[in-house]
């Protein structure tokens, strides 16, 4: 075996609602990809158990509201090698997953909390993944020079905030995605004019059900403006959510 190549783990049945998922929504994943999730959930599995990485209350919460809910955005990335950031990555949701299901990606996963960047860059080098980074630090901190082509975060901060936060990180043209669940317009208004401010476009909302367990999701698109004259004096970390 190529020191590359990801042994197949022990259990893969687990994972079933994840692979009726995918290919229920065209999303086409090779033998190697299909190893490289179930080697992610076998770590998963036996670190959340010491470090409660992620909430998994049900058989059905890993390979679909977390693994198939990460590949929501895929139809929304374009064709083509993009960079993109995860905020806040936690136990690597959706960074990892998009990055195994699109390995053309540059990905970089942002994380504060050093035991949860500890498992993500342990996870990385088990998987044997090129193209993909975990920076240690908190999105507070700024871009520090860099721009990425996509934003995107699951659920972690209030619309308004991620807009204010994210945006920084974002080149022009770019996309900002934030990943949230249903009943969402109270925080998609007051991110309106936050959004505005930052120089990004009016969002596009999409709307749709997981597989199997039926829950709502929302995925919410911006676009950062090609040309934003900037404001005099405007300063984005003084946004509040």
């Amino acid at each position: 075996m190529d020191q590359n190549e990801v042994a197949a783990p022990k259990e893969h049945a687990r994972l079933d609602p994840f692979w009726q998922g995918a290919a229920a929504w065209g999303v086409s994943l090779t033998d190697a990809q299909r190893r490289q999730f179930a080697r992610y959930a076998d770590e998963l599995l036996f670190w959340n158990a010491r470090m409660n990485l992620v909430s998994l209350k049900s058989g059905l919460d890993l390979p679909v509201r977390h693994f198939l809910d990460s590949l929501t955005p895929l139809p929304y990335l374009g064709d083509g090698a993009s960079d993109l950031i995860d905020l806040g990555s936690g136990a690597g949701f959706p960074g990892l997953p998009l990055k195994i299901a699109r390995p053309d990606l540059t990905v970089r996963l942002l994380e504060a909390s050093r035991k949860k960047s500890s498992f993500l860059k342990q996870v990385v080098r088990g998987l044997g993944l090129a193209g993909i980074e975990v920076l240690n630090r908190r999105a507070e901190a700024g871009a520090t020079g860099a721009r990425y082509d996509v934003v995107i975060s699951r659920a972690t901060w209030k619309l308004p905030e991620f807009v204010a936060r994210g945006s920084a990180f974002l080149r022009a043209g770019g996309r900002l995605m934030a990943m949230k669940g249903a009943d969402i317009q109270e925080e998609r208004d007051a991110a309106l004019p936050v959004a505005d401010r930052m120089g990004l476009a009016a969002p596009a909302v999409h709307e749709f059900r997981l597989p199997v367990t039926g829950d709502r999701r929302t995925l919410i698109v911006f676009t950062k403006k090609v040309y934003f004259p900037p404001r005099v004096g405007y300063d984005p970390s003084n946004e509040r959510p």
